[in-house]
């Protein structure tokens, strides 16, 4: 009895290890086709370096704290570009951080000037802001 017992502990553990690997097999051939990865095609590069924000300026209306400004880049390919807007109040300690996409999941042509706007809801109005271009991709 004791036998059968050992038995049946030892094939249950190798019936659940070959269904652990079979799960894993299963991620990894999912994680090739992940829409997150920053991959471009062919031999076409696009860096946040690439990326110029001007003109940005703030304004607070009610409760919202808005933020606008200019994004122009220069890659070979039009491109989707991800801001992180951070504010600050008066004793410079943050009063938020977001990330945003201002074209959404649309891409922006190189070489033209695209107005962005970003807004935030902010009872007391951030004395400063910045913005940085953290990502870039192909929709």
């Amino acid at each position: 009895m004791k036998t059968n017992y050992l038995a049946i502990i030892f094939f249950g553990a190798v019936i659940l290890a070959g269904c652990d690997k079979g799960f894993d097999n299963q991620n990894l051939s999912r994680s090739s086709n992940n829409s997150a990865q920053l991959i471009s095609s062919g031999n076409d590069q696009c860096s946040p370096g690439q990326v110029e924000v001007k003109n940005v300026a703030a304004r607070q209306d009610g409760d919202w704290t808005y933020i606008t400004g200019i994004l122009r880049h220069s890659c070979s390919m039009a491109v989707g570009v991800e801001l992180k807007w951070t504010a600050f109040y008066s004793d410079n300690n943050v009063a938020w951080s977001r990330n945003f996409w201002p074209n959404s999941i649309s891409n922006i042509p190189p070489n033209v000037d695209f107005p962005f706007e970003g807004m935030n809801s902010s009872r007391i109005p951030p004395s400063s802001n910045t913005i940085s271009v953290i990502e870039t991709r192909p929709w």
